[in-house]
């Protein structure tokens, strides 16, 4: 069986410090605030357009180089 690759988790790890600092940053006050209504739909573009990229990333053709060996 092949094991996980390192980089997700790196990845994973790494947002996850930056959730938890941004948190205790936003609770006490020390990450600026925008303006209600800043980022207006926003969310919604992002999340269209990273599906769109996971989506293109999925239909590409994979490469055929190496198999692996279980």
């Amino acid at each position: 069986m092949r094991r996980p690759s390192r980089l997700p988790l790196f990845a994973a790890a790494g947002l996850a410090l930056f959730a938890v600092f941004f948190e205790i940053a936003s609770a006490r006050g020390w990450w600026p605030s925008l303006r209600a209504g800043a980022l207006h739909d926003t969310d919604l573009w992002v999340g269209f357009l990273g599906c769109a990229a996971i989506l293109v990333l999925l239909l590409l053709p994979q490469r055929s180089g190496s198999s692996p060996s279980d």
